[in-house]
C-alpha cells in the first residue's frame, strides 16, 4: 500500500524497495502482486524484522538446494520467498507451507488462500 517492497534480491542481498511502484510500471506484466490483509501490529512487527534482516546476503545455496536438495542453505542469507515467509510466519501467518525450498509461485498460491482466511477476520486490517 506504501509503494514500499522488501526482498532479497540476488548480488544484493535483502533490502527495502521505495520505488517499487516505478518498478511494476516499467515492467508491466513481469510482477504479479497480492495485498495482504494484516493488522496493525503484524505490519509493525513485520517491517521490524524486515529492518533486522536488511543487508543480509542472497541465499545462493538455499536456492541451489532446490535442484541438489542436499545442499544446506544459509543461516545468514535469504532468497526472495523465504525472508518475506520467515516474517509472515512469525507473525502466525502462511505457517501450512514450509517457508525454506518454497517457489514464487506456491507463495502466490497460500497469499490467495491467506487474504480468503483474513477477509473472514474481524480485526482492523492493513495491507502489506
Amino acid at each position: 500500500e506504501d509503494g514500499v517492497s522488501f526482498s532479497s534480491v540476488p548480488f544484493k542481498g535483502t533490502r527495502w524497495d521505495h520505488n517499487f511502484h516505478h518498478t511494476l510500471e516499467k515492467e508491466k506484466g513481469k510482477w504479479i502482486t497480492v495485498d495482504i490483509h494484516v493488522t496493525s501490529k503484524q505490519y509493525n512487527d513485520f517491517r521490524f524484522f524486515c529492518d533486522t534482516e536488511k543487508g543480509c546476503g542472497y541465499d545462493w545455496f538455499g536456492v541451489l538446494a532446490f535442484i541438489i536438495p542436499f545442499l544446506n542453505d544459509s543461516k545468514e542469507r535469504w532468497f526472495c520467498t523465504e525472508v518475506l515467509l520467515a516474517a509472515f510466519r512469525r507473525e502466525g501467518m502462511f505457517t501450512r507451507i514450509p517457508w525454506k525450498r518454497t517457489t514464487p509461485t506456491q507463495m502466490y498460491k497460500a497469499a490467495l488462500k491467506q487474504n480468503t482466511y483474513a477477509s473472514n477476520q474481524k480485526d482492523q486490517q492493513t495491507t502489506v
